[in-house]
This record gives structure tokens, sequence and C-alpha cells, in this order.
């Protein structure tokens, strides 16, 4: 005996309807429906995010402390008058094979309240990314503690959920019905 798929998709239409017309579901139920696993890659895709921007901040902030180190070392030098130490500090100041410091002074006089001024502008850098950083970190923090964890069985994502009844048809049923 040959079963079509239509008619076995119809008969399990009609076991669904029947089902549903004996016990109709609550509005409650209707409504809560969440997509454990639409949230979940919501979550993972944020938590990507938030470790981009991290090593994003990660890294200007390792530039403007290696600002602030050579701004610290040319105000010393610019206190004994040594014009020799300041070059050398400006030239081999660098951060990815750029002369960040030389960048940063510009054109400018280098004098003691000048320099002064630049390091204030670069520790001002540094408070505002250690800000974002600790920012994203509890983010991050935050997140990771309250994702679901991915199961090893995707099966156990519906066994997780707090919604009773997810599928309407008994497996067993279904298995004796395509057998």
């Amino acid at each position: 005996m040959s079963i079509s798929i239509d008619s076995l998709l119809g008969q399990a239409q009609k076991i669904s309807q029947r089902r549903t017309a004996e016990t109709p579901l609550s509005a409650e139920r209707k409504n809560a429906q969440p997509d454990q696993v639409e949230i979940s890659a919501k979550m993972n895709t944020r938590l990507a995010a938030i470790d981009g921007d991290l090593r994003s901040v990660q890294d200007t902030m390792t530039k403007n402390q290696i600002l602030s180190e050579g701004l610290k070392s040319m105000i010393e030098a610019e206190r004994k008058n040594d014009t020799d130490s300041m070059n050398e500090t400006l030239r081999t100041t660098t951060y990815k094979n750029q002369a960040i410091l030389s960048d940063f002074l510009g054109d400018n006089q280098l004098t003691q309240s000048f320099l002064t001024s630049r390091l204030r502008d670069a520790n001002e850098m540094l408070n505002k990314n250690y800000s974002e950083a600790s920012k994203l970190a509890v983010e991050y923090e935050n997140i990771s503690a309250v994702a679901p964890s991915a199961p090893a069985n995707p099966a156990d994502i519906f066994a997780a959920s707090s919604v009773d009844g997810v599928a309407t048809h008994n497996p067993d049923t279904v298995y004796r019905l395509t057998r």
C-alpha cells in the first residue's frame, strides 16, 4: 500500500485541528512563545561585537599609553634642557611603525607648558579608554552570565524551553505514521 505525502500531511493536519479544538490554548500560552535559538544568536552576536569593540579600545589604550610615556620622557628631557634626548624620544616613540608622538605634538614649539597640556590630553584619552573598556567588560560579563549555554543535542533546545508542548504531536505517533 502506498501512502502519498499529501494524504499523510492532511491526516496530520486533521489530528492537529482536532487536538486544538479539544484543548484550546490559553491566551498566556499563545503569547508566550520565546524563540530561544534567536535570542541565543543575538546574544552571541552582541558578545562578538563587544569582543571586537574591546579589542579596539585596548588597541587605542595601548597607543595612548605610549603617548603618555613619551610625553613624560619629553617633559623630563625639557626640564634638563636636553634637546638631543627630546629629539630621540620624538623619533623613537612609535606605535605600529608610526611616529605617533611627533604626530600628536605637531609643529608646535615644545615648551614645558605645551608638553604638560598635551600630557593632560593624553591622560584624559586614557581615562576615557579605561571607562569604555570597563563598561564593555561589565556588559560582556552580564550577557555571559545570563546567556544560555549551547546544548549538545539540538532537541535539548526545546526540552529546555519554558513553553509546554512546543510540538503538538506525540513523537511516537509521528514515527508510527511515517513508518
